[in-house]
């Protein structure tokens, strides 16, 4: 699913079975989450998504945003006895990281049992970006404009309340 060197260009991100249900291309989005590394069989690459699309990112809970939804999920790769998750943190100071490991790694265990041992790992690599959000989260959280974006004198209002809502 990577392009030749590992990488998908900024303009045309390859979408991914694990980028989450209903997500559509946008050019911001560099690269979508969950690729799968050689040798992990394609189908388990959707049945990944689909438990994890059950796990609930504590902090997120009232409003039912999935770890797939927040984009945490960076990679697969197949290890002698099992399966690696990578995931990027929203942040490294999350209380909830154990917590959330093992109801990630029961949920990929349960799903695929054939894969073996099921660990996940923090990929320190990647900085997590609210580019990595799936089009229902990005609608969910509300984050405020990049402050370059904001002129001289101009108010932010919220999505919500320009729409009447």
């Amino acid at each position: 699913m990577l392009s030749e060197g590992g990488a998908t260009s900024c303009r045309t991100p390859a979408p991914s079975p694990l980028a989450g249900a209903g997500a559509e291309t946008h050019p911001r989005r560099h690269e979508r989450s969950g690729r799968a590394e050689e040798g992990v069989p394609p189908e388990w690459e959707e049945r990944v998504r689909q438990a994890l699309a059950s796990v609930t990112d504590p902090c997120c809970k009232d409003l039912g945003l999935s770890v797939v939804d927040m984009g945490l999920l960076e990679g697969l790769r197949r290890t002698e006895d099992g399966l690696e998750l990578r995931v990027v943190l929203t942040t490294g100071w999350c209380p909830f990281t154990a917590y959330l490991f093992d109801e990630m790694r029961d949920a990929v265990e349960k799903a695929i049992p054939e894969a073996g041992r099921v660990r996940v790992q923090v990929d320190w690599g990647k900085a997590w970006t609210t580019d990595r959000l799936s089009p229902r989260a990005s609608k969910e959280l509300l984050f405020l404009p990049p402050p370059q974006s904001a002129r001289k004198g101009q108010q932010f209002v919220p999505p919500r309340e320009r729409a009447g809502g």
